[in-house]
């Protein structure tokens, strides 16, 4: 029993850290950026503009590739209602695709 536990314990050790490894030599190719801000929004990728807004209640989706797996993201907000003082506030998520797998059939 002991000799089993032994093992299992190893090999979960072993897959872990090739998992790690390509984990970390993976280099991803392309994203997916999605924006909502309050109220207005432009959004930027590398230094292009990519999606702009005016109604937090419909965020935008933008496709973007990366250059060896960096980008630089930017987001402008303003608020134009009164007494916000232009100060905005927006939510993001960024999706990165494309990885190199680790196991292939």
């Amino acid at each position: 029993m002991k000799t089993r536990s032994i093992f299992c314990l190893t090999l979960i050790l072993l897959l872990t850290s090739l998992i790690l490894i390509q984990t970390t030599n993976a280099v991803p190719k392309k994203g997916t950026l999605r924006v909502s801000g309050d109220n207005t929004w432009i959004a930027y990728v590398n230094g292009e503009k990519v999606a702009e807004h005016i109604h937090w209640n419909q965020p935008t989706v933008s496709d973007f590739e990366l250059d060896n797996g960096f980008a630089v993201i930017a987001v402008y907000v303003h608020d134009a209602e009164p007494g916000a003082q232009g100060k905005g506030g927006f939510l993001a998520d960024i999706v990165l695709v494309e990885c190199p797998l680790l196991f292939y059939r």
